[in-house]
């Protein structure tokens, strides 16, 4: 998930001088609208920003960069980063051109429009960056090609030129940002000693169509893996396998405890499994979130359970419970870094 939130706060860096001109953009797609105010949401609860709410959005955003758990060094882009950004934009840039008509001839023109220019300026110095590295003749003639004089009336030629030579620089980014792409294994490596899913959602079936359904919607669409029967059981799968598996390869287990769940063979068996692993790894796995029942319902049930912060879905919408176990994956995953 923290992929996510630092995209889009490297994004909100990057519109600064517009930013919720920039807002009001993300939020023209109206399905987005829960994922951006989840997202939101956490980074106003870090500290980077500061929001309003008011008709379902965030408003007033400000950037406040003083992260509790996200050091400003997170939020920085690499120049590979950059790079890769620029050449993605290629098609938006296209969209700068338009007719122009010169002694009769009709002409597609780009070189007037301000965006595009300062497109290619942006182009020119992180190529320049990979050209004072080491002489290279593919960047050096891509170099040439940014700075040579574009009169508009070949300006759809070049641009086609251009195009199919960042689209060939991607494709070999590697070779051009060697020592980040060796951090990046090593991340990657480290990546895979963290379990397969972000939390597993154990829960009664019957409170799956009034609580759980939103509730696993709501913390996916953070970016956040969930292991939960529904999505994950395959036709023809060992569905007791599959649920071992998801218990040995879940970061956390949201226990969503009813009346619903106490007496059910398999919830149980669920739950004592987590029990077992919090017991003899010593760190925490098990968030109980108590669903139409009280602390002493839990406690009178579960004894085991009596030392363990849960907490109430009287007092924490599905949103809330989104956001909490996004600080808890946060915290576990910055402390493993």
């Amino acid at each position: 998930m923290e992929i996510y939130l630092k995209k889009l706060m490297q994004q909100l860096l990057k519109h600064k001088d517009n930013l919720n001109e920039y807002i009001g953009e993300l939020y023209e797609n109206e399905s987005k609208e829960d994922e951006l105010n989840s997202m939101f949401g956490t980074l106003n609860d870090e500290g980077l920003i500061s929001c309003d709410y008011a008709d379902n959005r965030a408003h007033h955003i400000q950037l406040t960069l003083k992260g509790k758990n996200i050091p400003m060094s997170d939020l920085k882009t690499s120049d590979k980063e950059e790079l890769v950004d620029l050449i993605h934009s290629i098609d938006d840039i296209s969209l700068l051109f338009h007719s122009s008509s010169r002694k009769s001839a009709s002409y597609d023109e780009i070189n007037d429009v301000l965006e595009f220019q300062n497109w290619l300026q942006e182009l020119v110095f992180l190529l320049q960056s990979i050209q004072d590295r080491g002489y290279d003749i593919y960047i050096s003639d891509t170099i040439k090609l940014c700075r040579h004089h574009w009169n508009g009336t070949d300006d759809r030629r070049k641009f086609n030129e251009l195009s199919g030579r960042l689209s060939a620089i991607e494709k070999n980014i590697d070779k051009y940002y060697p020592e980040e792409s060796n951090m990046m294994n090593k991340q990657s490596l480290r990546n895979n000693e963290f379990k397969k899913y972000d939390v597993f959602i154990s829960h009664a079936n019957k409170d799956k169509s009034d609580y759980v359904e939103d509730l696993y919607l709501t913390i996916k669409k953070l970016g956040i893996e969930v292991f939960y029967d529904k999505e994950t059981f395959d036709w023809g799968d060992n569905w007791k396998q599959k649920i071992y598996d998801g218990v040995e390869s879940s970061e956390f287990a949201i226990i969503v405890i009813s009346n619903n769940y106490f007496g059910r063979e398999w919830t149980e068996n669920e739950l004592h499994a987590f029990l077992n692993r919090q017991n003899s790894n010593g760190e925490k796995i098990i968030l109980p979130l108590l669903h139409g029942i009280s602390i002493s319902d839990l406690t009178k049930q579960y004894p085991e359970l009596g030392d363990i912060q849960a907490i109430c879905d009287s007092q924490y919408d599905v949103k809330d419970v989104a956001i909490l176990f996004a600080k808890q994956l946060l915290k576990r995953y910055r402390r493993n870094d």
